[in-house]
């Protein structure tokens, strides 16, 4: 019996030994591999990825099927937690001081919100006639409401046009420093290896949009691209069809002319105000939640890319009060973003086509979103106060005189605003009648399919967090609580272990 108990604990000891010789030799290889930023060669590549601390290049439109370089586009991913300035940033493919390429720096006051994806299009036109959503920015005049990036003239003299059997995407900082970049092809300004070549139509994308090993085993080859989405490792089933069109030439002739946005169509792009101006009602405070929370559609949204947060979104609704409805029903909308919106221009509803028998509704004149800003519209401005001791931004059917009205407008809607308990929409419409932000539950699919799953009577549908916006019923919780003009903003953590050694081992000290 002794020596049994003896035996065993000798095999501990050595299991034990074995453990922490097999753990210390992990860190290390992990260590080496950041300190290297090189992926370690083996079946450990995936785990020894080591986070990004910078701004990244997350997909590449490298040869479209449309004219070039009207059609390419870059997409930037921020993988911090906090936001990043962009005005000192540049972004181009020309690698020399002095040379022919092209390198082109973001507007003043331009900011990448934390794991916001944004797009850099040659031409905004071409990128929405390709994927029925505006860029953030573009590099050729061809809409007016996109804004432009200006061009580097200290770096480069040339244009940003990206050739297809190699070349190159730098990003760099205020000493004009490249923080990130990725080459494919004859090209091996980045690594070498390069990335493969990838095929007409197909885009390169980064892999992960977390991690970065300055490798060519960071990147894809993506057969569908999804400019907004995210990286191909968490879809692996493509959400966006696309019927290919004919295959021209190279030409370096500019298509100049933007496409109409149609009615009811999804765009995330919105009129940005730069200049504060006061609302008409007070503010309503912002904080923070910490509870865990039948129409018949007559047209269907076309895009399904994931936008960045470029607009108001609806934040909160009460679609089945516990009095009487819809005099009881409310929406929340909430400003993720650091730009003021002019509402004057918007409408709100729950009608998805101008001939519906339900109802859009339009803010008063002057009426402006201010960064951070929650408002409330009530269909009963009393019934709300009754109910909540808060008195709303607005209110649909006039019950106080203190609280002011939307305006309905008969031209999208012909009949009136109530929320269908078993499955509705409601719409956010900016000023070219596009969707700028919806919702959909129960048995309307019009925003997203699945659509959101019915809430219990007395309960809302809470956007969670308030400042994520992937268009999927993924982003919305049944809140048992329902709290009008507070915000949840929490955030389920992504880190995993490897990613918390990498951490702590480059912690500074005090940090």
């Amino acid at each position: 019996m002794k020596t049994s108990l003896s035996s065993s604990i000798w095999i501990l000891r050595i299991s034990l030994g074995i453990g922490c010789f097999l753990s210390l030799a992990l860190i290390t290889l992990a260590v080496v591999a950041q300190v290297s930023e090189r992926t370690i060669f083996g079946p450990l590549v995936y785990f020894f990825r080591p986070p990004a601390n910078h701004l990244l290049i997350a997909q590449v439109m490298v040869d479209p099927e449309q004219p070039e370089p009207d059609h390419e586009w870059i997409a930037l991913v921020n993988p911090l937690e906090q936001v990043i300035d962009l005005s000192n940033y540049k972004v181009g493919d020309e690698e020399t001081l002095g040379g022919r390429e092209g390198m082109a720096r973001f507007p003043d006051t331009s900011v990448i919100s934390p794991h916001q994806v944004l797009v850099i299009a040659n031409q905004a036109a071409a990128f929405f006639q390709d994927y029925g959503i505006k860029p953030d920015f573009e590099l050729q005049e061809s809409d007016p409401t996109v804004p432009n990036l200006r061009e580097h003239s200290a770096w480069a003299g040339g244009s940003i046009e990206l050739v297809n059997s190699g070349d190159e995407v730098l990003l760099m900082d205020v000493n004009d420093h490249w923080v990130d970049a990725v080459s494919w092809g004859s090209s091996v300004f980045a690594f070498d290896p390069s990335v493969h070549p990838p095929a007409q139509q197909h885009s390169v994308v980064r892999r992960s949009y977390t991690s970065d090993t300055d490798s060519a085993a960071d990147w894809l080859d993506q057969p569908l691209p999804n400019p907004y989405g995210p990286p191909p490792t968490l879809t692996p089933e493509p959400t966006r069809t696309r019927t290919p069109s004919p295959s021209p030439s190279r030409t370096s002739t500019k298509t100049k002319t933007p496409t109409r946005t149609p009615k009811f169509t999804a765009s995330p792009s919105s009129t940005l105000i730069p200049s504060s101006t006061p609302s008409l009602t007070p503010e309503v405070e912002v904080t923070t939640n910490t509870s865990t929370a039948s129409s018949t559609p007559t047209l269907t949204p076309t895009a399904t890319v994931t936008p960045s947060l470029h607009s108001p979104l609806i934040s909160e609704l009460m679609i089945n009060p516990e009095g009487e409805e819809p005099e009881n029903e409310w929406i929340e909308l909430y400003n993720p973003i650091s730009s003021t919106f002019d509402l004057s221009l918007y409408c709100i509803g729950d009608a998805e086509s101008p001939a519906d028998s339900e109802a859009m509704y339009r803010f008063p004149q002057g009426f402006t979103l201010e960064p951070g800003q929650v408002i409330l519209i009530a269909y009963h401005a009393d019934n709300f106060i009754a109910t909540y001791g808060l008195t709303p931004t607005f209110e649909l059917q006039d019950t106080l005189s203190l609280v002011p009205q939307l305006a309905l407008d008969t031209g999208l809607g012909v009949g009136v605003f109530g929320l269908n308990n078993t499955g509705d929409e409601v719409l956010l419409l900016d000023e070219r009648l596009a969707l700028v932000d919806a919702v959909s539950w129960g048995n309307s699919t019009w925003a997203f399919s699945p659509s959101v799953p019915l809430a219990a009577q007395g309960h809302s549908l809470e956007r969670r967090p308030a400042d994520q916006d992937t268009d999927t019923a993924a982003d919305w919780v049944d809140q048992s609580q329902p709290g009008p003009g507070t915000l949840n903003l929490t955030r389920a953590s992504g880190w995993t272990f490897w990613q918390w050694i990498f951490r702590m081992a480059n912690r500074q000290p005090g940090g």
